[in-house]
């Protein structure tokens, strides 16, 4: 299951079952506001997504699979990023 999909599908298991957003997050065991985080396609710490998953049914691994691909190569951009100063 990419990530990308997690919101959605919570979404669709809790409209199914007819449980409102705080019902949903009290089943989980997270918060309201986090489950909200989640079905608007922001992705929750692993903790919460293994708690997500369960709930959902869904068999899995434990580091959340990602159809992104990182771009990330280990090493530091050729230049620092200028240090941001306060306007008065």
């Amino acid at each position: 299951m990419p990530l990308e999909d997690l919101g959605r599908l919570v979404l669709a298991k809790r409209n199914k079952s007819g449980l409102g957003i705080r019902g949903a997050a009290k089943e989980i065991g997270i918060s309201h506001a986090t489950l909200a985080r989640v079905e608007k396609g922001f992705l929750p710490d692993l903790e919460n997504y293994e708690k997500i998953r369960r709930w959902l049914g869904i068999q899995g691994e434990q580091a959340p699979p990602t159809s992104r691909k990182s771009t990330f190569d280990g090493k530091r951009p050729p230049h620092p990023l200028p240090r941001l100063r306060w306007q008065e």
